[in-house]
């Protein structure tokens, strides 16, 4: 047999060449409970008579999916979705409902399973990245209205919040250079709002700063129109009546 003497420093690269090639990054705690989550069959499930946004709802909340939902509101997408499944996936139930309205994407990022409509990036403000973001042990309420005023231009003047609510979590989190949907990520997995929802209006005017007009899902009164907004909710929470169509 033909035997080699390599030097030392030879077979210490060798040895991280190999390594290298047979080691992955760990994913994070957060990505890997969703996984396992979303793997999950399940079997005569029904979502009947309920808007394609109440849709998504029930499913995070009946298998306690943490999801951010970015939607338009169309006449189309306020439809009743009649689906069922025998035997299925909570992804595939996730993808099944997503598919009922053109245009929509589904993926898993930051931990948190995403709904996502297409909307130019630079129309997002979604996509504004902060310099930093950072509360310490605050209330979750507090959290959002901080991250609303980072997103205020200085004419809409100071507002009042109240915090501090039945139920309110404290939460921790510091974020640099990160974008809007990163930080309602961390907060959705760092408090009890589960649920994080940006709905753009239908009408294609921007707003002055030229982003896409956004609303709340709890009024037909229309919100501030420069005013970037969302809005979040626990598992279990009732849905805005008309996201119940039966």
């Amino acid at each position: 047999m033909l035997s080699v003497r390599l030097p030392l420093s030879a077979c210490i690269l060798l040895f991280s060449l190999c390594h290298a090639r047979t080691t992955r990054e760990p994913q994070r705690p957060d990505a890997q409970t969703l996984s396992a989550k979303l793997n999950r069959r399940v079997s005569n499930y029904k979502l009947v008579g309920t808007a394609f946004l109440g849709a998504l709802i029930r499913v995070s909340s009946d298998f306690e999916i943490p999801m951010g939902v970015t939607w338009v509101d169309t006449e189309a997408a306020r439809k009743p979705v009649d689906l069922s499944w025998r035997s299925a996936s909570i992804r595939e139930v996730i993808e099944a409902v997503t598919r009922t309205q053109p245009g929509y994407s589904f993926h898993v990022h930051n931990g948190v399973a995403h709904i996502a409509v297409s909307i130019p990036r630079d129309q997002n403000f979604l996509a504004i990245r902060l310099q930093q973001f950072n509360v310490q042990n605050q209330p979750v309420e507090l959290a959002y209205f901080k991250l609303r005023t980072l997103l205020l231009t200085p004419e809409h003047g100071k507002r009042q919040v109240s915090v501090a609510g039945p139920g309110d979590s404290q939460v921790t989190v510091r974020l640099d250079n990160a974008t809007v949907e990163e930080v309602l990520d961390a907060l959705c997995l760092s408090s009890n709002r589960k649920i994080w929802i940006v709905t753009f209006s239908p009408n294609d005017r921007l707003t002055a700063q030229g982003l896409r007009r956004s609303l709340s899902i709890w009024t037909d009164k229309p919100t501030e129109p420069e005013t970037p907004h969302w809005d979040v909710m626990k598992w279990g929470d009732p849905m805005p009546p008309w996201l119940r169509t039966k």
